[in-house]
């Protein structure tokens, strides 16, 4: 079910769950680059020219993905807050270290 509403002149139509979407989006692009790693899977989400804004961090959609090869296999991205309006999402997130299961446990 689709739920729309109409500016004042007529002329401005809102998707209120197209916000929803999006976030599912970022959501699913976050995990599966930063959590599960599948880079081939993560290229859907990023272009190869993807901008990167931080001066931290190689330009392009390779120099991300380098980024996030060279961190240990225990480093953990945790969304904590996302917010959409329309098209514009934003996420912040947590991130640390977790604990590598030990030899032999389940």
């Amino acid at each position: 079910m689709r739920s729309v509403d109409v500016g004042d002149d007529n002329e401005v139509v809102v998707e209120r769950d197209q916000s929803e979407r999006h976030k599912d989006i970022v959501l699913e692009a976050f995990d599966t680059l930063f959590n599960k790693r599948d880079y081939a899977t993560a290229e859907k989400f990023w272009s190869e020219d993807y901008v990167q804004h931080s001066s931290r961090i190689p330009p392009g959609r390779d120099g991300l993905f380098e980024v996030i090869k060279s961190r240990p296999p225990e480093f953990a991205y945790e969304p904590e807050l996302i917010m959409a309006e329309n098209d514009l999402v934003m996420l912040w997130v947590a991130s640390a270290v977790t604990e590598p299961a030990s030899p032999g446990s389940s």
